[in-house]
């Protein structure tokens, strides 16, 4: 049995969350509180994930859309 892929997504030394493979997907864990409307949310890849919390990050009132 394989264990589920893991990537933590930093920026500038401080953990905005944690992503969990979850089938062909990654699903976010948020571990800085201001990242937490992100939280569960599934995206394409780690990398996908991390472009959404910068664009988070810079512009928190912007709604983004699930799985995108």
């Amino acid at each position: 049995m394989t264990r589920p892929l893991r990537y933590v997504i930093e920026f500038r030394g401080t953990a905005a969350g944690l992503v969990v493979q979850e089938n062909n997907r990654y699903r976010f864990f948020a571990s800085d509180r201001s990242f937490a409307p992100l939280e569960r949310r599934l995206f394409r890849s780690p990398d996908h994930a991390e472009q959404i919390c910068r664009r988070f990050r810079e512009a928190p009132h912007r709604v983004y859309q699930r799985g995108r």
